[in-house]
């Protein structure tokens, strides 16, 4: 191979990434089908899902051992950089089409012997927005998902872009049994993002009425002020729509 070269021959110009196809050694075909082997939605019943999950993850273990041949890498390797451009990793792809199975399938017996760093590295990959699994899950309204992760011992309370956390994402999608759940999982009522923004400063803007009544009523904070040293009260009492300042108000709260 002539010096400045891939392995295929595609001239890397000094100083420079190499293409990431090329550079990853998982061609853009081979991952795609990855990524769409691990969407594959399960039947319902109990013996033909785990008869699915048994045959999805043989597919997958297919796939990725071809590649780990052909580029003479090992499996934890190739599993360590499968991802697209914008940085979806088996895990993000997993939690966006809430396939929990995977986890499984990625925490099994034996895997990441020659990379054990990589238990606690894949559930806590960050995608080119700063995204972990848990918030891409928390957006597509997956508590089985996230329930899952916790059991691993990824944080429930992790940030994600602009330092939101699961719950912060829930509120603003207004998933409210989605927010009930991760209250329950024990999610910081109070934690603040990069605007100082808690879960109730984000459910005030949204004018989500039953949502700030119900974070209230589990104790969140209505003191915390954001980044422009707002109170949710005051948030509410400058809203057109009057009902949650109205709540505030009510309950004697700051405002």
């Amino acid at each position: 191979m002539a010096s400045g070269q891939n392995s295929d021959g595609r001239n890397i110009v000094p100083g420079t990434a190499p293409n990431p196809d090329h550079s990853l050694r998982v061609k853009n075909a081979e991952r795609e089908a990855i990524f769409a082997r691990i969407a594959t939605p399960l039947p319902h019943g109990a013996a033909e899902r785990a008869a699915a999950i048994t045959a999805k993850c043989q597919d997958i273990d297919a796939m990725v051992a071809e590649i780990a041949e052909r580029e003479k890498m090992t499996r934890e390797q190739i599993l360590s950089h499968i991802k697209n451009q914008s940085g979806f990793t088996m895990m993000h792809v997993a939690a966006e089409h809430g396939r929990d199975e995977m986890i499984d399938y990625l925490y099994r017996p034996g895997m990441y012997i020659d990379q054990p760093a990589m238990r606690t590295v894949m559930p806590l990959a960050r995608n080119t927005t700063l995204d972990r699994p848990i918030h891409i899950a928390a957006r597509s309204d997956g508590i089985e998902f996230i329930r899952a992760l916790v059991d691993k011992g990824v944080s429930i309370d992790s940030g994600g872009v602009f330092g939101s956390t699961a719950l912060h994402i829930a509120v603003r999608s207004r998933h409210r049994q989605l927010v009930a759940n991760l209250v329950g999982l024990g999610a910081n009522l109070n934690m603040q993002n990069m605007s100082g923004q808690t879960a109730l400063h984000i459910a005030v803007q949204n004018v989500d009425l039953d949502m700030a009544r119900f974070l209230l009523d589990k104790g969140a904070d209505a003191g915390i002020r954001n980044a422009g040293d707002l109170t949710p009260g005051v948030v509410a009492r400058e809203h057109p729509d009057k009902s949650i300042h109205l709540l505030f108000i009510a309950r004697g709260l700051p405002c």
